[in-house]
């Protein structure tokens, strides 16, 4: 296995708030916090959070390259 399969998974940056589910897949979702729901934008937060994720997993895929 090589780097790239070994890297923690990060969610989509554009996904639900609640289920985090891509709103291209999401149509009706049920989780205990939010019921049952449909694709809700993320919070700026979120966004933020998810992309800065993304942004250590490929600095630490790239590292591990090496």
């Amino acid at each position: 296995m090589g780097a790239r399969d070994e890297a923690p998974v990060t969610m989509p940056v554009n996904a639900c708030r609640h289920c985090v589910i891509p709103e291209i897949d999401h149509f009706q979702r049920w989780t205990e916090a939010a019921g049952w729901h449909g694709w809700k934008a993320p919070t700026q937060a979120q966004i933020k959070a998810r992309m800065l994720a993304r942004r250590a997993n490929r600095i630490m895929r790239k590292a591990g390259a090496r």
